[in-house]
This record gives C-alpha cells, sequence and structure tokens, in this order.
C-alpha cells in the first residue's frame, strides 16, 4: 500500500471518529430536552416548546420584537437595567400582554415588591383573560401565603385543562407556572397525593429548578411519614 493511501486511510478513520463523537455529544445535548418531553406524557393535553402567539406580536414593529425577544433572554441577568425601558414600552405598547409580564418580573427580580405587587395586581385588574398575569398574580398571594384568594383567583382548578377546558395544547412555560402554583397550594391544603404528582413532574422535568428544591424537603417528610 503506498503512503498516499495510508494517509488517506488515517485521515478518513479519523473523520469518521469524529463525526461519531459529534453526534454522540449532540445526543448527549440533547438528552435533558428528550426527558424534559416525557416528564409530562401523563398529563391529559398537548405540551409544547414551540412558542404560542396570541396575535399581538403581528401588531409591534420588527425592532420592537427583536427587542422582546432580547429581554426575554436577559431579564435575569440584569432586571433593573430594563426596568425604565419597559415602562416606557408598557404605556406604548399596552395591547402587549407580554411586555406587562416581563414588567412584572423585572419588578421582583430587581428586589422591588411593592411596585411587583402593586404593578401584578393592576396587570391583572386590566386583562383578566391573560393566563401569565394570572399566574403572576397567584405567586403574589402565595407569597403573601393568601390561599384563600390563591384558590379563587384559579376557582379551585390547579389543573391547565381544567381551568381552560378549551385549550388542547400549552406551552412549556404555561406548564411550568401552573404546576409550580399547584404544587404549593397542594402542600399548604396537605393534599398528598395531588402534591407529590406535580412535584413529580417537576422533578423529571426540571430536577434542579428553584420550586423543585423548594419543595423537596416536605417531599422527603411525607416519604419519612413525618406528616
Amino acid at each position: 500500500m503506498s503512503k498516499k493511501k495510508d494517509n488517506n486511510g488515517r485521515k478518513k478513520l479519523v473523520k469518521k471518529r469524529l463525526l461519531a463523537q459529534k453526534q454522540k455529544a449532540l445526543m448527549k445535548e440533547n438528552a435533558p430536552l428528550q426527558s424534559n418531553i416525557s416528564a409530562f406524557d401523563d398529563l391529559d393535553y398537548e405540551v409544547t416548546f414551540e412558542p404560542l402567539y396570541d396575535g399581538t406580536e403581528a401588531q409591534l414593529p420588527d425592532d420592537i420584537v427583536a427587542r422582546k425577544e432580547y429581554i426575554y433572554h436577559h431579564l435575569r441577568d440584569d432586571a433593573a437595567s430594563f426596568i425604565d425601558e419597559l415602562e416606557v414600552l408598557t404605556k406604548t405598547y399596552p395591547q402587549d400582554t407580554t411586555l406587562t409580564n416581563f414588567l412584572s418580573n423585572a419588578y421582583k427580580i430587581a428586589g422591588q415588591s411593592e411596585k411587583y405587587i402593586e404593578y401584578s395586581m393592576a396587570a391583572f385588574d386590566a386583562n383578566p383573560d391573560y393566563l401569565f398575569g394570572r399566574f403572576q398574580l397567584g405567586l403574589v398571594y402565595i407569597d403573601q401565603k393568601n390561599f384563600v384568594a390563591l384558590e379563587k383567583l384559579f376557582d379551585g382548578k390547579f389543573d391547565l385543562k381544567e381551568f381552560c377546558p378549551e385549550r388542547s395544547i400549552f406551552h412549556i412555560s404555561e406548564v411550568e407556572s401552573m404546576l409550580s402554583i399547584a404544587v404549593q397550594y397542594y402542600a399548604h391544603v396537605e393534599d398528598h397525593d395531588k402534591f407529590l404528582a406535580c412535584y413529580e413532574v417537576l422533578r423529571k422535568h426540571d430536577p434542579m429548578s428553584p420550586i423543585t428544591l423548594k419543595v423537596l424537603p416536605r417531599v422527603m417528610k411525607l416519604h419519612l411519614g413525618l406528616f
């Protein structure tokens, strides 16, 4: 065999090994997402990771849509820096419900508790049909330990399909929000079965999420028979 053919053979072997390594890395990278999807297999509705548009995006200029996307991905990094901009945007485009949700979250993350509570309540009163606004107010009630108001807010229905029977598909963010509220409500009313059911979905989806870790001590106490 000539040296040229031998070198070509080695190059092909190296290339094949590199391709195999890339494929293995890609599979590993996608494994959490596959696990996330399977966590929702037992729910009686479809969960999607694709955006669900409500029509408001089409009413905004392209540069504002792009800016919303940027704020969405960077809000948790430096919420305070976006507050002034979001206050202007929500007044300029009051029909865009996601901007109001961004501003509520910015107040909360930045530690401006009074503004967070005040704005969350005002935003819900202005648009009670906006699901994320209801979630936001629900979290306010949980922080205040006002579970009577929380139950009234959701008519005692802490399952998405039950609360929104006209829908069959929900975005992952809607599912996470409702489960986060439900697991805390069921813990408060000591409905252990429903509490553990919600926890299991959250754990399978994201075992290191703040809400999963928050309720973990209660889960352990239940397994130890301390409740």
